[in-house]
């Protein structure tokens, strides 16, 4: 007896089971689609559309699939819409998704755990438009709802009541009663009932589209994903399971030229990956901290002004050649790792290429005052160092003409000047600084400090003058010494040339005197 009440209880459930599997799978087929759409329109205001639903339930992770879900920019009016077409045109779509997938793990749950293994929106196609009064074509959706306004509204159109004519009641008035104020409780660990794991969700593949009626520009978030994956929070245990994993990829690219003041044009793709902790082990409290690196691969942004104020630095030198940087900012393989908490976003190791260029940053950016504390350090290769260290050479040798080359080497000028601008290391590093508020931060060249090098030059020379006038006087000296080494000797000849006749005259009168005087003396000598 107990066998066969056994056996049809058990025919009995199976009996139920397939009834409501049954059921499920009908409504969701039949009913599910049309209820969906409906209690959607009213709580959106809005068309919807979805083209089909499907439940897989006979799996150990039933699924339900929601394909070609579209909801349009406004709600169309009963003529517009009879006017239309079946399918709400492209251009009135506010969201068009291809599918939504939801893979739920059902036996965990009986174990106090909820196993999500997929809730994914593919290939998402979003329209988001500002309107020249600020206001954006979602503003509706986020207001608060009115109905208080309505029903207070509504009470002062009612007749008011007639005044009582009597005299009212002297009373004592009763002090207010204070009221501590209400605490607001930090949501902790112990509150999660669960112990929550979830494979994948998030957006894959998907395209949103900004566009400014004002200014008539568009921005492109294109091949978007952005994944939750591997979330592990066990409450039981948080030393080992409290991660939440999120990965972000997109392409971000303007559509013509921008009339915003700090850039042109952009088009860089961006990679996000963070490791996030949600709750504090130690007070069991939400308090996120998240490790983060984020990197572009590859871009270009043109009249951004950040880089224009550093690139404008290097162009106060009169060499061409210290002009490295490039009218557009193009780089690839950039990197950085992220601290984030509440206050600090701390940026280490942050690292990327430009054309013959190493870009290294490092600094922090406060959250609540937007501002910034950065160094970056440009370092050029060899053939670029090259490059300006001929340039230094040949703007020197111009500087100072063949009169000064006879008393100033440029040659030396221009070691010293590569001197100063080669780091410990022998390479050119261009460290600047940059800080202040992020819509204008400072920036300066800290390092290395060089004057404009016409100035370097000039002191170069200022440096020659005492040398200079001292060989000049040596040699006027010298001149004068030869002069007048030259007019002693003339006046040696001079005075034997001299001494040498008036001797030959003396002697011609004493031989004429010897002659007509001496010999005609009675006596002799």
């Amino acid at each position: 007896m107990i066998k066969k009440i056994l056996k049809w209880s058990v025919i009995i459930i199976l009996l139920l089971v397939i009834l409501v599997c049954t059921g499920c799978y009908v409504f969701v087929h039949w009913f599910a689609k049309d209820i969906i759409e409906s209690q959607l329109e009213n709580v959106l205001h809005r068309n919807v559309e979805i083209r089909a639903m499907k439940l897989n339930i006979f799996s150990t992770e039933p699924e339900i699939l929601i394909q070609d879900l579209i909801i349009a920019d406004q709600k169309l009016n009963e003529k517009n819409k009879a006017d239309m077409s079946e399918d709400i045109a492209l251009k009135d779509r506010f969201v068009d998704i291809k599918s939504i997938q939801c893979l739920l793990k059902l036996m965990p749950i009986l174990n106090a755990k909820l196993e999500l293994s997929a809730l994914l929106l593919k290939e998402p196609k979003i329209r988001v438009v500002r309107f020249p009064d600020g206001s954006f074509n979602f503003s509706d959706l986020i207001k608060p709802p009115e109905k208080k306004k309505a029903v207070t509204q509504k009470k002062s159109e009612q007749p008011s009541k007639p005044v009582d004519k009597k005299p009212p009641q002297t009373a004592k008035p009763s002090a207010p009663k204070k009221e501590p104020p209400a605490k607001s409780k930090t949501f902790s660990a112990d509150d999660l009932p669960i112990h929550i794991i979830i494979g994948n969700i998030g957006i894959k593949n998907g395209h949103i589209k900004l566009f400014d009626q004002e200014y008539q520009q568009a921005i492109h978030l294109k091949k978007m994903n952005v994944l939750l994956h591997d979330t592990n929070i066990n409450p039981k245990n948080l030393e080992q399971e409290n991660i939440i994993k999120l990965d972000i990829s997109t392409n971000v690219k303007s559509e013509g030229k921008l009339k915003a003041a700090w850039a042109k044009t952009f088009d860089f793709d961006v990679l996000f990956e963070a490791s996030i902790q949600p709750f504090n082990v130690k007070t069991r409290l939400l308090d996120p901290q998240a490790t983060i690196k984020t990197g572009s691969p590859s871009g270009v942004v043109s009249g951004l002004q950040l880089y224009e104020s550093i690139r404008s630095i290097l162009m106060n030198y009169e060499i061409k050649a210290l002009n490295i940087l490039k009218e557009d900012l193009n780089w690839k393989n950039a990197i950085v790792d992220l601290d984030v908490n509440q206050r600090v976003v701390q940026l280490k190791e942050g690292a990327f290429e430009m054309d013959k260029l190493i870009v290294n940053t490092d600094g922090k950016f406060l959250i609540e005052n937007k501002a910034v504390d950065l160094a970056v350090d440009v370092l050029l290769d060899n053939k670029e160092q090259e490059k300006i260290e001929t340039a230094v050479k040949t703007f020197i040798a111009k500087q100072i003409d063949s009169r000064a080359s006879k008393y100033v080497s440029a040659d030396k000028i221009s070691q010293n000047i590569m001197d100063s601008l080669l780091s410990k290391d022998g390479r050119i590093h261009l460290i600047f600084s940059v800080s202040g508020p992020l819509d204008k931060p400072k920036t300066k060249l800290a390092h290395p400090k060089l004057p404009a090098l016409k100035g370097i030059v000039a002191q170069a020379l200022k440096n020659v003058k005492d040398r200079v006038v001292n060989e000049l006087k040596q040699k006027a000296k010298n001149e004068v010494d030869k002069i007048k080494q030259k007019a002693d000797k003339e006046l040696d000849k001079l005075k034997d040339k001299y001494l040498k006749k008036e001797d030959k005259e003396a002697g011609n009168v004493l031989d004429s005197i010897k002659d007509n005087v001496l010999k005609k003396l009675p006596f002799s000598f």
